[in-house]
């Protein structure tokens, strides 16, 4: 098969500009940390192969989709790193698996750094059968969301992503065989293995909390309807959201909803009433409402429709 690849390299100080340029997946970012954002972002694209390197200083809301007809291993660049994605951590060796559109929901931390890989429905299973591999392997990735690979060779598989970002020219042996075969190799290591509990209560209560919020953003929702919905005391849920992003519950709905203005302002005219804007989002204070605009986005309302 003859491969052809391209690679792409952008620095940005905007989540939302990252976010659009991702090629493995349909994602959106919502900034969570008050002030600038960086990230940077290296990708090496080809039809059946794309390798990336996400590098972010923010805590960022990660929403959106897997790419269609490819499946994603979501590995962390920082093997010291703790990653909350749907109902799992990812950590070092513990690492995603986001099928063809599949609901992708992650809130990644400060100085995130990841390595996905994506190979298409099509190369991976014609591998599958090429390396002689059984059935088990295909049945453990169709089963799970994330699985835990031996610390080595979850080291190894993103070492070999960062060589293939860093160096000028591809290595086409490296992207379309080495890289799959470990992959593959890693898996097979620990398809016979008993299956784990990998969730935990804490972790499923988050994700079915963030569930609840973003499907009712377009209304007032407050802390006590969460609780009802999910089966849980008001000082759980605050505990919860504060261990695991550092924020109230009520403070992660605005900065959402900040966010959310900040995407329409983005998108309107120059003479737009910004105060319409913001009472769409119930920020019917204008004062307080730029002032928590400046505080998480480093910039007033105005400064962004001018942009």
């Amino acid at each position: 098969m003859n491969f052809k690849a391209i690679k792409y390299h952008s620095i940005f100080n905007d989540p939302y500009a990252f976010a659009k340029e991702i090629r493995q997946g349909k994602i959106e970012h919502y900034q969570l940390e008050p002030g600038n954002f960086s990230g940077e972002l290296t990708q090496v694209v080809s039809d059946q192969v794309i390798v990336s390197v996400h590098k972010m200083d923010s805590t960022i809301l990660q929403t959106g989709t897997g790419i269609n007809e490819y499946i994603t291993f979501l590995i962390p660049g920082n093997m010291m790193q703790d990653i909350s994605w749907r109902e799992q951590r990812l950590s070092g060796k513990r690492i995603g698996i986001l099928k063809s559109n599949m609901w992708h929901f992650a809130v990644t931390p400060p100085n995130f750094f990841a390595t996905p890989v994506s190979l298409s429905n099509s190369y991976f299973n014609d591998l599958i059968i090429k390396y002689g591999y059984d059935e088990n392997i295909y049945k453990l990735i169709q089963q799970k969301e994330a699985i835990d690979l031996k610390p080595e060779d979850a080291f190894q598989i993103q070492q070999m992503v960062i060589t293939l970002c860093n160096s000028k020219e591809v290595d086409y042996d490296l992207m379309t065989i080495a890289l799959p075969e470990l992959i593959l190799k890693s898996i097979a290591k620990i398809a016979d293995e008993l299956p784990k509990q990998i969730s935990r209560t804490r972790d499923i209560i988050f994700s079915k909390s963030l569930a609840y919020i973003h499907q009712h953003l377009d209304q007032k929702t407050s802390t006590s309807e969460i609780c009802s919905d999910i089966k849980i005391s008001e000082r759980s849920l605050r505990y919860i959201f504060k261990e695991m992003i550092g924020l109230s519950p009520m403070k992660y709905i605005k900065f959402i909803k900040l966010n959310k203005v900040r995407k329409d302002i983005r998108k309107a005219k120059s003479d737009m009433d910004i105060s319409m804007i913001a009472n769409n989002w119930d920020f019917n204070h204008s004062g307080q409402f730029a002032a928590d605009y400046k505080k998480l986005f480093g910039e007033f309302p105005s400064q962004t429709l001018k942009g």
